[in-house]
């Protein structure tokens, strides 16, 4: 009787040991499960927070080419005034140098005429004298 108790407590002590080798691996098992999970986690949060920068950056580059294109179209319509303003201008100097040619021109004709009638003038004094 004594072996058999003997027997049943060594098989009671070895079951005893294996359920507490099944539950360390368990618990392993587990804490390991957990510990992917944390690390799945933060490169969930890392990879959703470098998403998040992307967008950031990407609405950055679409405001400040919106910017740009704005700038070049306020340039372009500038320069556009400038040049008509310019064009205009030209339009104005060359309508004022054709007007003082053609008053060089009566004012030269006039002085011609001037000069021809002292001409007679002098020639009929002459003659009278």
């Amino acid at each position: 009787k004594e072996e058999i108790q003997l027997l049943r407590d060594l098989q009671a002590q070895r079951d005893r040991h294996f359920q507490e080798e099944r539950e360390n691996k368990r618990k392993e098992i587990e804490e390991e499960k957990k510990k992917k999970e944390e690390e799945l986690e933060m490169v969930r949060r890392r990879d959703e927070a470098r998403k998040e920068e992307l967008e950031k950056l990407r609405n950055l580059q679409v405001e400040r080419e919106r910017i740009l294109k704005a700038e070049r179209e306020r340039v372009s319509k500038e320069n556009e005034l400038q040049r008509q303003k310019e064009e205009r201008e030209n339009e104005k100097l060359k309508e004022q140098a054709i007007e003082r040619k053609k008053e060089i021109e009566t004012l030269r004709a006039l002085q011609l005429q001037r000069e021809g009638q002292l001409k007679s003038e002098r020639e009929r004094i002459r003659k009278q004298k």
